[in-house]
């Protein structure tokens, strides 16, 4: 926290508190931002001139201190020889040690640097969930990530659960950028559930890794899709889909144009654009939507998902398997005739007139 009374130190934080929002949002622009440092050396120069009359104890210390960052400042701007030998960090040391100011100036900056650390932790942390949130991680999980960044560790993961997807797992992976003191949300794992001893013995469990900083990007949702076997796309002709027997080359391209795929379907002529784009779009993420079919001029509710591997649209049934639209005419089909032939053969019963029985009819 600022201390009481000290102008100097308070105008030296609000900055501190700026720049370290600026090297938290833009990591690797601030790294060797020369104009950054011109403009913090030019800011000291001015707070410097403007407070230099009527000082307090505590503002004196922080003047010292300011006057040695000047100097530190100006061996970053124009690293020469003559800086570095004039200002460097040696000949700033022994020139504090003689005049006494060296344990002011390292308590001033033991001050700054754990404020620094402490507004580092909190915009980290911001930047860190809205980079989660950004990929699809809602989930509340924010006193473990806060915790995790103020440890300082060069990297830390987190597993994480998320009741929109019960049958996936996933791990998100964290890293410290290098000469940054800032964490990236740099990759996550993701993988599928085992829920009982039959599917462990059957299969390995598989985990897959999503980068976030390099090629394509998936979100939660649709990394959870590709582990089910589904298709993602971005824009409905070129699909992703993931091939778990290739470590090396998992992720493989598939060209499929679903809109033409949908215009093939026996959607209903009425469907408003809205609810067309909404169908489309949920398509994209591998996700299935019902819909109404007409089916032999019937209309039936049905869940549809694309397949981008087979360049079609199929029918999910109850069992949640991939029905293709023929096989689902075709029975269809089939159970129209089998209801017309029961039907038939109820009013197609025989009327026998039995005389000796009392009423005289019998069927």
């Amino acid at each position: 926290m600022q201390p009481a009374n000290n102008r100097l130190q308070e105008a030296i934080y609000l900055y501190a508190e700026q720049e370290i929002q600026y090297r938290i949002n833009n990591p690797f622009g601030s790294r060797d931002d020369i104009q950054a440092i011109h403009l913090k050396k030019q800011f000291y120069q001015d707070l410097l001139q403007q407070n230099n009359r009527r000082l307090n104890r505590a503002e004196k210390s922080t003047r010292k201190f300011l006057l040695h960052e000047i100097r530190r400042l100006t061996v970053l701007a124009r690293p020469s020889f003559r800086n570095s030998l004039q200002y460097g960090r040696i000949r700033r040391w022994l020139h504090n040690f003689l005049l006494g100011r060296l344990v002011g100036v390292q308590r001033n900056e033991a001050m700054l640097h754990s404020f620094q650390n402490q507004i580092g932790i909190q915009e980290n942390f911001k930047v860190l969930s809205r980079n989660m949130h950004v990929a699809g991680f809602t989930q509340d999980v924010s006193q473990i990530l806060e915790k995790s960044i103020a440890q300082g560790l060069p990297r830390f993961h987190i597993r994480y659960a998320d009741i929109r997807q019960p049958q996936t797992d996933y791990i998100l992976h964290f890293n410290l950028i290098p000469q940054t003191g800032c964490y990236q949300f740099e990759r996550f794992d993701a993988a599928k559930r085992i829920t009982n001893i039959v599917e462990r013995t059957a299969e390995k469990h598989y985990w897959q890794q999503f980068s976030l900083t390099t090629g394509s990007r998936f979100s939660a949702a649709e990394a959870a899709q590709l582990l089910n076997g589904r298709g993602v796309s971005k824009n409905g002709t070129d699909w992703t889909i993931l091939d778990k027997t290739d470590p090396n080359s998992p992720f493989k391209s598939v060209a499929f144009d679903m809109d033409a795929a949908l215009k093939a379907m026996p959607l209903p002529q009425k469907m408003r654009d809205v609810e067309y784009k909404n169908l489309y779009n949920t398509l994209l993420s591998g996700a299935a939507k019902e819909v109404k079919l007409l089916i032999n001029g019937q209309p039936e509710t049905h869940k549809i998902v694309a397949v981008p591997k087979e360049k079609d649209i199929r029918v999910l049934s109850q069992n949640n398997q991939l029905v293709a639209l023929s096989a689902l005419q075709a029975q269809s089909k089939k159970q129209i005739e089998r209801a017309a032939q029961l039907i038939q053969k109820s009013q197609g019963k025989t009327v026998i007139v039995d005389i000796k029985r009392k009423g005289g009819i019998k069927s």
